[in-house]
């Protein structure tokens, strides 16, 4: 991009004025002589006016600020709408396939309903029956276990009495005591019956868990597949052979399409730490080769250009994003790109037709006590035939034209 600074123009234009002075002195640079001895001189007073600093680019103009879309994740992505379709936010742009992702969500959904009833079943009519079954089978160890014991007590009495032989009673007590380990070891398997069901129940919920969890980040990956326009706009594509493809195989952040608003076209301008000063808050406008009258524009981003190398000298670059509103005659086109800021303060000016330059450097005829020296300036912006005065001069000095 070419540079153009208004000092610089201005100082063409006083180079121009500053030429044609110095040849009607016979091309002869005047030395300092008495003020009275230079008869026609026009004495001016240097007195403060108001300037503009500007700094002017040639820029390329484009769509203004995009909106960049990149591939969500790796895969072959099929883009669902043609290059410039008009598009509303939320629509979906592309997709994946996701015929794989479809059948394990398919199956992972089969198998979590199957564990839901499994659990269902587990801790509700199959934990209700088993308390049942073994209430039964204690309630009838306990009616033996009554039996037996009132059985042996009156066999202890006959066998006492010389009724029954002693082997009887033994017989007895022995089938008492089977009767009571019997009765220990149902309820040490009811224990264990119990602990079994609270693991089994446990295990499927943790399946469970990791079903749905699985199931969640399918779901995930569906709406990452679906590539959605975060806003109303026209979809460009960026890769023009993807687009008469219609998809391809791409990487996660390959960035593939540029989402616009219609009617808005803009630039982006790069500019040094020293134009930095002026273009912030800067008034922009841009300018036409076609004779079209100028648009105003806005600054809407501006990016620290990563350049380490540079950086390391102490150089800093900036990519300064305009926009604007205007029509499709403007799109790759050409233009001027115009950064404007009011100086601060007014400051110190000369009229151009006051200025005389020698070997590339400006000077002013200074009157002071009388007598009339050059004194060497440094120059500013240029406005209305006036130049601003950097250094040399001050308001209130008096110069002869």
């Amino acid at each position: 991009m070419s540079l153009v600074r208004t000092s610089i123009m201005a100082f063409g234009v006083v180079m121009g004025v500053g030429a044609a002075a110095w040849a009607v002195q016979g091309g002869v640079w005047p030395r300092e002589q008495v003020a009275d001895q230079a008869p026609n001189r026009t004495e001016l007073r240097i007195a403060d006016r108001p300037f503009t600093e500007r700094v002017v680019r040639q820029c390329h103009i484009e769509y203004g600020a995009p909106r960049a879309l990149s591939a969500p994740a790796d895969g072959l992505l099929e883009l669902l709408v043609a290059d410039g379709a008009a598009v509303k936010k939320g629509d979906i742009i592309a997709r994946y396939a996701i015929d794989k992702l479809e059948s394990e969500e398919r199956r992972l959904a089969a198998d979590i309903e199957s564990l839901r009833s499994r659990i269902a079943f587990k801790s509700g009519p199959y934990r209700t029956e088993s308390e049942a079954i073994w209430q039964i089978e204690r309630e009838t160890q306990e009616s033996s276990r009554a039996r037996l014991r009132a059985k042996l007590k009156e066999m202890e009495r006959l066998e006492a009495s010389g009724q029954i032989a002693p082997q009887r009673l033994e017989e007895t007590r022995l089938r008492l005591e089977e009767a009571d380990a019997e009765h220990a070891r149902l309820s040490h398997q009811r224990t264990l019956d119990r602990a079994q069901i609270a693991l089994d129940i446990g295990q499927m919920e943790h399946d469970l868990s990791v079903g749905e969890a699985r199931l969640e980040d399918i779901g995930r990956e569906k709406d990452r597949s679906a590539l959605a326009a975060p806003e109303n706009g026209v979809v460009i594509w960026r890769d023009p052979h993807l687009a008469e493809a219609g998809g391809g195989e791409l990487r996660r952040g390959t960035p593939i399409a540029s989402l616009v608003t219609p009617g808005r076209y803009g630039a982006v301008v790069r500019f040094g730490d020293s134009d930095m000063r002026v273009v912030e808050d800067a008034s922009v406008s841009v300018g036409f080769e076609d004779g079209r009258e100028p648009v105003r524009a806005e600054i809407v981003s501006k990016r620290l250009v990563d350049d380490p190398i540079e950086q390391k000298r102490g150089r800093y670059a900036y990519d300064v994003a305009i926009v604007f509103e205007g029509d499709e005659t403007m799109l790759h086109s050409q233009a001027l790109c115009n950064f404007s800021r009011p100086v601060a303060t007014p400051s110190a000016a000369i009229p151009a037709s006051a200025l005389r330059f020698q070997s590339g450097r400006a000077y002013a005829m200074k009157l002071e006590d009388g007598k009339t020296g050059l004194v060497e300036l440094e120059l500013g912006e240029v406005a209305d035939g006036y130049v601003r005065v950097l250094a040399g001069l001050k308001s209130g000095d008096i110069v002869v034209e």
